[in-house]
């Protein structure tokens, strides 16, 4: 029997039920194939209309805009008809919206503000990210500069997010003869490959276009040339990072735009410009950590304070103490394996940020440390998982370090080992907080060892005897509000906005107490979000942009108060979020869109 075709058989009269049964077949695969011919058919002839639909948009979406942006009175950018006359203080030199961001006000859209910006142009030039060449790195190791040539990796990766994905390898101006070549050459003197209190984290940024008077495809218009020179590697990146702020998609124009010409020296105001995130209470993805790192280096804060473990979870893995992972651990998926560490210390050693680790003791210890006993070591830990918590700890589940067993500190010093080896910080942070008296009172083995060092009253005195850390912290709050019900442990309120966190002048606190300022004495702050109520689909937004106003008063601790940043923070929220960054909405965009129509109090 062949396709299409009936064989005819004998007349009898099942052989004849046979034939209609194959016949009926037969038809049903021809009107099959004719069904499938039909929409084939249709398919191609809905496709070349989608195509052309698609070619109508883009059409569409090219026609010129009525809208323009003024730089008003050398403040701020706000939008205008281009139909209608241009208001006195009103100037079109740069009438996109990423033009006149650049050029608008004196320190253009740069977060931090530099401590000293020399000159930065009031014109632009457009080029393609493929036109950006490392002429020369100068640097004394071949360590210093591979980590050099790294970070230059990452402003191309920078420039490539700028680009809205619809427009990626269609950029106007790669066919053009005026795009200029970009030559970026950076000197760096120190060989130090670890950053330090004592690293010089200074730079100069130096830009300058030279225009040609013809142009041709073999000879651009144009030559735009970056010149970066500092101390330290380091000083060196945060220049690669201003050198990319001064750079923009613009959208009307289909092009990266940037100054042509900027002249800064900057450093920072503190040499430790910190963030704290735990991620023990509820785990934070490696990924989404480095995303973390990443949103540091453009804001340049200096130092992940990584709150590693505490009593709810152990996530670190230890070569010389599985066990406390492996009680620990919320999963075996839910953990920071040595491999894991290292990636990130690497990661975070390119983008300018050296990782602090903490480990949390004597409290704030309960998950992972329940294997004692049963190895034969005794109680590590004491008061784990008791109840009433709010007797024993300040939230649950609760624990405290038992300092009385020996082993106790066997496994720290392993644990302390496992983290030197793992962390090149100059700094280890101990924790040290939150020592509950309850638990070590109603401890036999911790009242018999009081009194063999005759204390016998068990007075706070003598509990302050075992407890010798203790660290007030400044922190942004859990992400919400209180998370355990009605109560005096509300530490997670009130939520603080980035206004006040700008405010927040390390300098100002030692003047309030009457105390003479004297700025070698201050290293500088962090931020801390507990993570009670964030993880990694959540904490992005809680960090930024907050942490950015943070970033503004350590690097550049200026004069003046939030409303003089207010422009530029709005923009580099924008710029965090085309960076991949998921920082939370501060306005509505058409605040972003009209600078200074949108103070949340009046003038």
């Amino acid at each position: 029997m062949g396709f299409g075709r009936v064989t005819t058989l004998p007349k009898t009269s099942s052989q004849s039920c046979i034939s209609v049964h194959t016949f009926t077949i037969i038809r049903v695969e021809e009107m099959a194939l004719k069904f499938l011919l039909l929409v084939g058919l249709f398919f191609v002839v809905t496709d070349v209309i989608a195509q052309e639909s698609v070619k109508q948009l883009q059409k569409s979406t090219r026609q010129e805009s009525p809208w323009a942006w003024a730089c008003r009175n050398g403040r701020g950018c706000v939008k205008v008809a281009k139909d209608l006359p241009v208001e006195e203080g009103d100037n079109l030199d740069n009438p996109t919206l990423a033009g006149c961001k650049l050029t608008c006000n004196a320190e253009s859209t740069l977060w931090p503000k530099p401590r000293s910006i020399i000159s930065l142009s009031k014109t632009l030039v457009s080029f393609h990210p493929t036109d950006i060449r490392i002429s020369r790195i100068s640097a004394p190791t071949p360590k210093v500069k591979s980590l050099t040539n790294e970070a230059i990796q990452v402003l191309r990766s920078v420039i490539r997010k700028s680009i809205p994905n619809t427009q990626r390898g269609r950029n106007q101006t790669a066919k053009e003869p005026q795009r200029p070549h970009i030559n970026i050459q950076v000197s760096i003197v120190s060989g130090d490959e670890r950053l330090e209190m004592a690293t010089d984290e200074s730079y100069n940024l130096h830009v300058e276009t030279i225009f040609a008077t013809a142009a041709t495809p073999a000879s651009p218009r144009s030559t735009t040339s970056v010149s970066i020179t500092a101390t330290s590697f380091f000083g060196a990146r945060h220049g690669i990072e201003t050198l990319s702020q001064i750079m923009a998609w613009d959208d009307t124009l289909g092009a990266m735009i940037m100054l042509t010409d900027a002249n800064i020296s900057d450093s920072p105001a503190f040499v430790h410009r910190g963030l704290l995130v735990d991620t023990s209470r509820n785990y934070v993805s490696v990924p989404v950590i480095k995303k973390i790192i990443d949103a540091m280096s453009y804001d340049k804060l200096n130092v992940f304070h990584w709150h590693l473990t505490d009593t709810h979870s152990f996530p670190f893995v230890s070569t010389r103490e599985p066990r406390l992972s492996l009680y620990g651990a919320y999963s075996s998926a839910k953990v920071y394996r040595p491999e894991d560490i290292k990636e990130l210390v690497h990661y975070a050693t390119v983008r300018g940020v050296k990782i602090v680790p903490e480990f949390d003791a004597p409290a704030h210890v309960g998950s992972g440390w329940e294997w004692g006993e049963r190895a034969g070591m005794g109680q590590l830990a004491l008061c784990v998982n008791k109840e009433p918590w709010t007797t024993y700890c300040v939230e649950p589940p609760c624990g405290i370090l038992n300092p009385v067993n020996d082993n106790i500190y066997s496994v720290l010093s392993n644990i302390y080992q496992d983290m030197r080896d793992l962390f090149v910080s100059d700094i280890f942070h101990m924790g040290g907080d939150e020592v509950n008296f309850a638990c070590w009172n109603e401890t036999a083995e911790i009242i018999d060892w009081l009194k063999t060092q005759g204390r016998t009253d068990k007075s706070k005195e003598d509990f302050l005897y075992l407890w010798t850390y203790f660290q007030n912290r400044s922190y942004f709050d859990c992400g919400y509000g209180q998370w355990v019900g009605d109560g005096p442990n509300n530490w997670c309120s009130p939520y603080i906005g980035w206004q006040k966190v700008y405010e927040n002048s390390p300098s100002k606190l030692i003047v309030n107490f009457n105390e003479t300022y004297n700025p070698r004495q201050i290293l500088g702050g962090e931020a801390a979000i507990w993570s009670e109520q964030v993880d990694s689909t959540t904490i992005e937004g809680k960090l930024w942009p907050r942490s950015s106003a943070l970033a503004e008063r350590l690097w550049t601790d200026p004069d003046t108060t939030w409303r003089a940043a207010e422009h530029r923070f709005n923009h580099h929220r924008e710029r965090l979020v085309q960076r991949g960054i998921q920082a939370d909405a501060l306005q509505p965009e058409w605040c972003h869109q009209n600078d200074g129509y949108c103070f949340l109090e009046s003038n």
